[in-house]
């Protein structure tokens, strides 16, 4: 467990330090990045068609094939509660600290859908009066994770001794997996737990692809 990193943020409870200690927003439990570039077994010097000329060699042979593919679980959240829904009697709007609101459920759906990915009826607000912090701890909820998986397929002709000639094509998010915006995680919000917009960092926005020409000399 990590303290949560925020800058310029005073800690809620300066009695009990360990208030704010747990999964820190930005980190990742599980990351795999894998980068590559693999020549298919197919064309002249190669394994299958090493004799190949002609139509079949410019067709089939000598293509290249390459790869970053990033898969990774969601960024930690921390569920909180407006200022003015706060009646713990912590005076939280004049510390300018955030309020959390009690843990009364894990949070965390098994089988989480785009419409409930968080489970708001695990939460709830701390007495009014209590005069003291909610019991929701920093970075208990994990949002959903992100697969982005960019290819590319690219070859170089021998134009003349000194002329080539490369055709690439390029695409990003392959597959066209959805990878959506970590979800509004304000208890208050209608939109607490919902996932409403899709990600573009890390290549893993709506698929793009592009085809591309390149005279070398």
């Amino acid at each position: 467990m990590l303290s949560e990193e925020v800058n310029s943020t005073a800690a809620t409870d300066r009695f009990n330090m360990r208030y704010d200690r747990g999964n820190v927003a930005g980190t990742r439990h599980g990351r795999l990045l894998l980068t590559g570039l693999f020549p298919p077994p197919f064309g002249k010097g190669r394994a299958a068609g090493s004799n190949w000329r002609g139509v079949p060699q410019a067709a089939l042979g000598g293509w290249e094939l390459s790869t970053v593919t990033l898969v990774q679980s969601g960024p930690y959240q921390t569920p909180t509660v407006t200022a003015g829904q706060d009646q713990s009697n912590t005076d939280v709007s004049g510390r300018f600290v955030s309020s959390r609101p009690d843990r009364i459920g894990d949070g965390n759906f098994a089988h989480p859908t785009p419409a409930q990915y968080y489970d708001k009826s695990a939460f709830a607000l701390v007495p009014k009066g209590a005069g003291r912090f909610g019991t929701s701890g920093t970075g208990i909820l994990e949002g959903p994770g992100t697969v982005a998986i960019a290819a590319g397929l690219a070859k170089t002709f021998s134009v003349s001794e000194k002329l080539r000639l490369r055709m690439e094509g390029t695409f990003t998010n392959l597959p066209n997996h959805p990878n959506f915006v970590p979800p509004n995680v304000q208890w208050s919000s209608p939109l607490f737990g919902r996932l409403t917009s899709v990600q573009s960092a890390e290549n893993s926005g709506n698929r793009k692809g592009q085809v591309a020409l390149r005279l070398e000399f």
